[in-house]
């Protein structure tokens, strides 16, 4: 995945100041957020909702609420991105670096509600 090895460049280049925050992210190929799709949930809710048992229900509702989560998260991340792209200091490479771990740590806790609701 892309957003580690972008967390991998933060670190190496985090003290050089003649490294931007756009050359890394243009070094490890980008920023990738997964794209996580559960349109089913919005159909179920609003429709058949009361043929749902209760734990699938509560588990696509966390998976949900964790997908607006990461979306808020991806858009702090690209709005901070854009506003320091051309920052050289180890403070905005390590501020960037601990935004890309919280949206990896919001992912993981995505996955695990999947896996979850998938084991249900």
């Amino acid at each position: 995945m892309y957003i580690f090895l972008g967390i991998n460049y933060l670190q190496f280049y985090s003290n050089n100041k003649n490294i931007n925050v756009s050359d890394v992210v243009i070094r490890s190929k980008g920023i990738y957020i997964p794209q996580i799709k559960i349109n089913a949930w919005k159909s179920v809710a609003s429709n058949k909702i009361d043929l749902i048992d209760y734990k699938k229900i509560t588990a696509l509702s966390n998976i949900e609420e964790m997908k607006d989560l990461l979306n808020k998260k991806t858009e702090f991340l690209m709005s901070f991105l854009y506003s320091n792209i051309n920052q050289t200091d180890k403070n905005t490479k390590q501020t960037f670096k601990m935004l890309i771990l919280d949206i990896v740590q919001t992912e993981k806790t995505i996955q695990q509600y999947i896996e979850q609701y998938e084991k249900k």
